[in-house]
């Protein structure tokens, strides 16, 4: 347990520095939103941030590996490795969910602010998605490690465009990872009246949230676990 905690602490260092940058972009973005006459772009600095911090982390966390060789130091199984990783990239995704909401809170109570947070309801509006953004976070790491790590698979074998391997290998499993939500099948297997599901009313508008969706996630995350951790073991030579 004690290596594990170096592990993920070593981790943690190697890429600190995005970290903060993109905390600061965060939290600026929560503070000065709402000052702003045109919102969404400055919402949307933040959301693209958000939305590829996870998959940037894990490739320049790699990379950094790779370039000191770090990985050939130590002697750990794949998963031990993968697993601290990703403990490593949620801490820092959580931190920078907190430093928005943050953000968000005191923005939301400057002067000249055209949106407040005042009330446990709208705070738990927020709150609420706290689930997909933690499945996110998981899933953008394995897409970002995958990436990283199908690229060094395809070095050894081609001399040239083996960047587009990993980028390639990547699009793919997206593609089919998220076209198959989209399908008959997938309704059929996940949305089906046995699996529990939850209705709630927003804004006069029936939600449902099906179980089933976080059980496919939960296998996705699984597949990329496991696919990884085996790149590294056997094909890697790590």
């Amino acid at each position: 347990m004690k290596q594990f905690i170096l592990l993920v602490q070593k981790d943690l260092r190697l890429t600190k520095w995005v970290t903060w940058i993109a905390g600061l972009i965060l939290f600026s973005a929560g503070v000065t939103g709402y000052l702003f006459d045109n919102v969404s772009i400055v919402i949307g600095v933040g959301f693209v941030t958000f939305l590829y911090f996870p998959p940037l982390y894990m490739v320049m966390n790699f990379s950094k590996e790779w370039k000191y060789r770090l990985l050939l130091q130590m002697p750990q199984s794949g998963k031990i490795l993968l697993a601290a990783k990703l403990v490593a990239e949620m801490i820092s995704f959580l931190t920078l969910a907190f430093l928005a909401l943050i953000g968000l809170l005191i923005g939301s109570h400057l002067p000249n602010a055209d949106f407040s947070i005042t009330t446990l309801s709208e705070l738990f509006l927020i709150l609420k998605f706290s689930p997909f953004v933690l499945i996110y976070g998981i899933n953008g790491g394995l897409l970002g490690g995958i990436t990283n790590l199908s690229t060094r698979f395809a070095q050894s074998y081609f001399k040239k465009g083996y960047n587009w391997f990993g980028i390639l290998s990547t699009f793919i499993t997206v593609y089919f990872m998220t076209g198959f939500t989209n399908t008959d099948v997938y309704t059929k297997l996940f949305h089906a009246e046995f699996i529990p599901s939850f209705v709630f009313q927003e804004m006069g508008n029936k939600q449902v949230i099906y179980s089933g969706d976080f059980l496919y996630s939960g296998m996705i995350i699984c597949i990329l676990f496991f696919l990884s951790s085996w790149l590294l073991d056997k094909k890697l030579n790590v």
